[in-house]
């Protein structure tokens, strides 16, 4: 029978995710600030844009982000090696819990203006997804009023700026690749079960 852990000496792995965050705070000097990410949307043809902030303090990374839907969601972030920033928060208000966990890899050069990874959620039927993600560095600034200010939402493919089309064919590519390895493993995970 399993018993619960009374402290967090009794739970290693929580334990250690509370040290790496509060060390985070001192690592992510080079890539503080605002960005908008683009990923592609589960529910159209479109690209979502969503601000995105990590502001370090003394004890965490602090990960915001303004959904589509103008939703502004809080979390924390963790950054356990120099390649790898991960970022989690809560897609819905409290009591209801969702979890999204962003996945970044860090460039090794200095003062990156682009971030890349993979967006893990859930879509609207509560199905796991997984989306890739660019961000895009717009200010050192992790002023939260210049934060709340930035707009989000669904960028039709006709209203594209060039830069957006870019992103998009980015995107895109990457997508089709996840999905033929997303249908593999369903496939496999029913044959399976058969």
């Amino acid at each position: 029978e399993l018993a619960e852990p009374d402290s967090l000496k009794d739970n290693p792995f929580a334990k250690q995710l509370m040290e790496e965050t509060r060390l985070s705070a001192s690592k992510i000097e080079a890539f503080k600030g605002i960005y908008t990410s683009y990923s592609l949307s589960s529910s159209s043809d479109c690209l979502k844009m969503e601000p995105f902030l990590l502001s370090p303090s003394d004890h965490q990374v602090r990960v915001g982000r303004i959904s589509a839907y103008g939703e502004a969601q809080w979390g924390f972030g963790i950054m356990p090696d120099p390649q790898n920033f991960h970022c989690m928060l809560n897609e819905n208000q409290a009591p209801q819990f969702t979890m999204v966990t962003i996945y970044l890899q860090i460039p090794f050069f200095k003062n990156p203006r682009q971030l890349r990874g993979l967006y893990i959620g859930q879509d609207y039927n509560r199905n796991p997804i997984a989306r890739r993600i660019l961000l895009i560095k717009e200010s050192e600034s992790t002023e939260i009023d210049e934060f709340m200010s930035r707009k989000s939402g669904l960028i039709d493919k006709e209203d594209f700026a060039p830069e957006q089309q870019v992103y998009y064919v980015i995107l895109a590519k990457q997508e089709i690749l996840s999905r033929c390895v997303q249908s593999c493993l369903l496939y496999t995970s029913d044959a399976a079960d058969e």
